[in-house]
């Protein structure tokens, strides 16, 4: 999971096709900018099990301290939903993909010899 970093807003409704419909906002509440940020949606049954789960990765990138909005259609509504982020890169200022365990760059002669 992606940590307190993180935080999603969502809400479900059905479309008139009969389709899912999850809408709402990834907040970044980070400096820094991600990128391949994935979604988990627990479909959830009437008693709260776990149905399904679907991942969505988003197509934008979140800038740090912003948010994005997003829209993932599910064929088969079910009875009520959990929304998380699963995954996702930060990106440092030199637009290097950093994983979530590794530390920012603070050196500046480092990251200008590596460009």
């Amino acid at each position: 999971m992606a940590g307190p970093s993180f935080h999603v807003e969502w809400s479900a409704d059905t479309g008139r096709d009969g389709a899912a419909h999850i809408n709402g906002f990834v907040y970044n509440d980070n400096d820094r900018p991600a990128d391949r940020l994935v979604l988990r949606i627990d479909e959830l049954d009437a008693s709260g099990r776990l149905v399904q789960t679907v991942l969505k990765e988003l197509d934008d990138s979140i800038a740090g301290l912003s948010h994005a909005r997003f829209v993932v259609r599910l064929d088969d509504p079910a009875a009520s939903y959990n929304v998380s982020v699963e995954s996702l890169d930060f990106v440092d200022w030199a637009r290097r993909p950093l994983s979530l365990d590794e530390p920012p760059t603070t050196d500046t002669d480092q990251v200008l010899a590596s460009s």
